[in-house]
């Protein structure tokens, strides 16, 4: 996913995300890993079923891990 890292707050990202993310179903959490070392970010989204995990991964990419998905985020 694609999206401005370098402007946006820690907050703002995850509100995006969410955004993003919700529209295949109720995210319960979503979790931004970030540090200076990386051009990318890692988000991890909680969906409140493993099918709407699913569809998320189906959408966005990324990796699953039950009703969670790991999505890469880089830099628009």
């Amino acid at each position: 996913m694609r999206i401005d890292l370098v402007r946006l707050s820690k907050q703002e990202l995850e509100k995006i995300v969410a955004d993003r993310c919700a529209r295949f179903g109720a995210v319960s959490q979503v979790v931004i890993m970030q540090d200076n070392e990386h051009p990318f970010a890692l988000a991890g989204v909680v969906m409140s079923d493993p099918s709407e995990a699913l569809q998320v991964l189906r959408s966005v990419g990324g990796s699953i891990i039950h009703n969670t998905v790991l999505i890469r985020l880089e830099q628009q």
